[in-house]
């Protein structure tokens, strides 16, 4: 199949123009500005605010993976992010049938750090956007992208991906310095930190719990997006795409036998352990391949 991709320079872009080259696929990728170095693929130069330039890129295509994205910008995150898609939806309701659309959307249109979840997130969860415009742009999206199919029976299907650790990203989550936590510090450990004494934290609840919480393999995310595309099955539906959910102290301890970094319990009394369901999934043949452990070891070996 010919497939167009938008956001092939981001972070996850490559490995999927890789991932489905392998798979035979002929690759066309649809960039604003950052060529893509990746050889033996299309590129076309273009901007998805543009109808003209979703039309030209769609020309000849039999599927679309639509990850191009803005964030932390409150200018562009509504002409980018809906506006982009809304193009992409217009242009296939208009030659209806004519191309498969992929939508990637993102778990922070979930009540993950709200309060704690009575079990796992499912895709019946109702939304509560994460506290910036990215998460709200994400739930926007759905709901646009919902509509259109409900409306004009599209095929397009949402992939609500968890937080996707590519790079060396996993290696940061038990990091003192890294997504608030230094705030919850208690002196000794934030004199450690003033002294750049390496260490790890391990985040506990306010029931005296280390945090649970999922995450997903770039390896997973790029099969899951080769098993569904053309997959009549995924047609007009949404689908968790995440890993098996982890224990932040099992993560820590994993790391540190490696590197021998000491481990410090650190109380976060507002956060909350969440585990997201990717039973439903199953049906297009996604189940996670690569455990937390297993990404870990990929990080250091230098994979992007």
């Amino acid at each position: 199949m010919r497939i167009l991709i938008t956001g092939a320079t981001g972070k996850f872009g490559p490995l999927l123009v890789k991932n489905l080259l392998a798979a035979g696929h002929a690759v066309r990728v649809l960039v604003h500005s950052s060529p893509c170095p990746i050889p033996g693929i299309e590129s076309m130069t273009g901007d998805i605010t543009r109808p003209d330039d979703v039309s030209r890129a769609c020309e000849g295509v039999e599927a679309v993976c639509h990850l191009a994205t803005v964030k932390g910008d409150r200018e562009k995150f509504l002409p980018v992010n809906l506006g982009g898609l809304f193009n992409f939806l217009e242009h296939l309701r208009s030659r209806r049938l004519s191309f498969h659309l992929i939508h990637l959307s993102g778990d922070n249109v979930l009540p993950i750090y709200d309060y704690e979840a009575q079990g796992p997130m499912d895709e019946k969860t109702p939304y509560l956007f994460v506290d910036e415009t990215y998460g709200l742009s994400k739930v926007l999206e759905e709901v646009m992208t919902l509509q259109y199919i409900k409306k004009y029976d599209l095929p397009v299907t949402l992939l609500r991906s968890s937080w996707i650790m590519e790079g060396k990203r996993i290696l940061t989550l038990c990091d003192p310095s890294k997504y608030g936590m230094k705030d919850y510090l208690p002196p000794p450990l934030k004199e450690k930190l003033q002294k750049k004494e390496p260490f790890r934290i391990v985040p506990y609840d306010k029931n005296n719990r280390p945090l649970r919480r999922s995450v997903v393999d770039p390896r997973d995310l790029a099969s899951a997006f080769v098993k569904t595309i053309g997959n009549r099955k995924s047609f007009g539906k949404l689908y968790h795409i995440a890993g098996t959910a982890f224990s932040y102290n099992d993560l820590a301890e994993y790391q540190t036998n490696k590197d021998g970094l000491p481990i410090h319990r650190v109380n976060v009394p507002d956060a909350h352990s969440f585990e997201i369901d990717t039973r439903k999934s199953e049906e297009i043949g996604y189940t996670p391949a690569y455990t937390v452990f297993d990404t870990v070891d990929w990080a250091l070996a230098g994979n992007p």
